[in-house]
């Protein structure tokens, strides 16, 4: 089997890609299949059914996990956060992102929220709600960010009742993609079109049983 990736970053000028196949918000239930915020590629001819837009859930602890702000700098206030891969509801060029906030101190934090946003034109974020942690306590919430197209940083601030905090979330490029499963006679004809755009490869280790 082979696979295609849709770039997310920026739009995609080709005739043979901008034909996309009919693409439906929906928003996985956690362990099952995740769109990832998938649309399409043209088909070329294909049936619809030769490319399969789902890609399987990952597990948190799979993840590689970034931080984001350090309880140092955060008035106690500690951030990581994960690109989670999954769909969201406010389309398909929303990058889901992971946020777990922990209270490293012995007191409680209220009123913690995203504060003002320093985007780039064209960026765009949905917050998470307004929480409240107790003394060592902590608690995972889900921001959603479309980059506009660019790979620089979403920068907008953390805030609690103690203090407001900067940040920036730089998105990796890797992430600004999404697969797309098709078997090896599709891949070849859709990446025989793909003239004048950037290839890259790596070897890969076949997955026990084939999957």
């Amino acid at each position: 089997g082979g696979g295609l990736f849709e770039d997310l970053a920026s739009p995609v000028g080709d005739a043979s890609l901008a034909d996309a196949m009919p693409v439906s918000p929906a928003v996985p239930k956690a362990g099952e299949v995740s769109p990832g915020g998938v649309g399409a590629v043209g088909t070329g001819g294909l049936a619809k059914g030769d490319i399969e837009r789902g890609v399987s859930y990952v597990k948190p602890e799979l993840l590689e996990t970034r931080s984001l702000l350090h309880f140092a700098n955060g008035g106690g206030l500690s951030v990581q956060y994960q690109f989670s891969r999954e769909g969201c509801i406010y389309g398909r060029h929303m990058t889901s992102v992971r946020l777990t906030l922990k209270n490293t101190t012995s007191q409680p934090l209220s009123c913690v929220k995203v504060g003002a946003q320093r985007l780039e034109s064209g960026m765009e974020m949905q917050p998470f709600s307004e929480i409240s942690l107790g003394a060592e306590q902590s608690q995972t919430v889900n921001v959603y960010i479309d980059f506009g197209g660019k790979t620089q940083p979403a920068c907008f601030d953390v805030s609690t009742d103690r203090g407001t905090y900067g940040v920036s979330l730089p998105p990796p490029a890797g992430e600004l993609v999404v697969p797309l499963r098709m078997d090896a006679g599709v891949w070849r004809r859709l990446a025989g079109g793909l003239k004048g755009m950037h290839e890259h490869r790596q070897p890969l280790d076949a997955a026990p049983g084939g999957g």
